[in-house]
């Protein structure tokens, strides 16, 4: 089976250039996949030839297609997306798409269970029928990442308080810590407090955070890791911290020493913003050598 399960969204993000497969989920699991821990994504396309060009496109990459489904309804997803000059996406998301009504199955369930981490964001649970789904999976899991990745206007409070019971590790920004702990009547002063605060609310293995310009960090045995950034020439950051969230739990899968595994996530992570797209190909040598710089 898989060491890494990852649930939500697979579309297409309408670049200006082109459209390239994305969504958080598979942006996820095609990265893992391709630093050699094994990943699939559990979704579902439309019956319809964009759906059979994602197929397709998705095995291209070297991944599975066992666990997504063909919708006979609805659409496969689309999103266009608009880059500014400093590289930051701003998407508009279709609704209702075929990942919005992923069916329950033993399939799925077997899938889940075996895995050592299962992931999933706050996207793919914003239909009622895919978040039904999503909370019944997870009663089969042994490790549940919440990589919360907002996206405005497809989501909502209740939701984004269930997913983080539910979490063993959690991944987010500054904002969303912010947005959480507001939510929670959690007094925010600082980062790091706030963090503290969370991960001891809820009881977390591990929190791991992106924090733009000034890098990421992690929160694990009551010890904070820190890692600055990598100096890249930014093309966009389209699925950039979704490279950084698959090489860090690839790298805790792997038993990596955990500064080790969060200054690798950082240059993945950097490597995919220097590069057009979500899922752009980045061999060991490029990793290599920007963590030896």
């Amino acid at each position: 089976m898989y060491d890494i399960v990852c649930y939500g969204e697979l579309l297409w993000d309408m670049l200006p250039n082109g459209k390239v497969v994305g969504g958080a989920p598979f942006n996820i699991s095609n990265r893992a996949q391709s630093l050699g821990t094994s990943s699939v994504v559990l979704t579902s396309v439309g019956d319809d030839e964009l759906g059979k060009e994602l197929v397709a496109s998705v095995s291209e990459k070297g991944n599975s297609t066992d666990y997504i489904q063909v919708h006979p309804a609805l659409a496969t997803s689309t999103v266009d997306v608009v880059v500014s000059n400093g590289g930051e996406p701003t998407y508009t998301i279709n609704y209702p798409v075929a990942w919005d009504d992923i069916r329950l199955s033993e399939y799925l369930i077997e899938a889940v269970g075996h895995a050592k981490m299962f992931v999933y964001s706050s996207l793919g649970l914003r239909d009622k029928r895919s978040r039904q789904v999503l909370f019944e999976l997870l009663k089969y899991a042994k490790i549940k990442v919440c990589d919360i990745n907002l996206r405005e206007g497809h989501y909502d409070k209740s939701t984004i308080i269930k997913m983080l019971e539910e979490a063993d590790i959690l991944r987010m920004n500054e904002f969303e810590l912010k947005m959480a702990a507001q939510w929670l009547g959690i007094k925010y002063e600082s980062f790091k407090e706030g963090v503290i605060k969370i991960s001891d609310h809820f009881g977390y293995q591990g929190v791991v955070a992106t924090l733009g310009g000034e890098g990421a960090m992690s929160y694990t045995d009551k010890i904070f890791y820190h890692q600055d950034v990598f100096n890249v020439s930014v093309v966009d950051t389209v699925g950039a911290g979704d490279a950084f969230l698959a090489t860090y739990l690839s790298e805790l899968i792997k038993g990596t020493q955990e500064a080790d595994a969060l200054r690798k996530a950082c240059a993945v992570g950097a490597l995919t913003a220097s590069k057009p797209g979500g899922t752009p190909e980045i061999s060991s040598a490029e990793i290599e050598l920007l963590l030896n710089q």
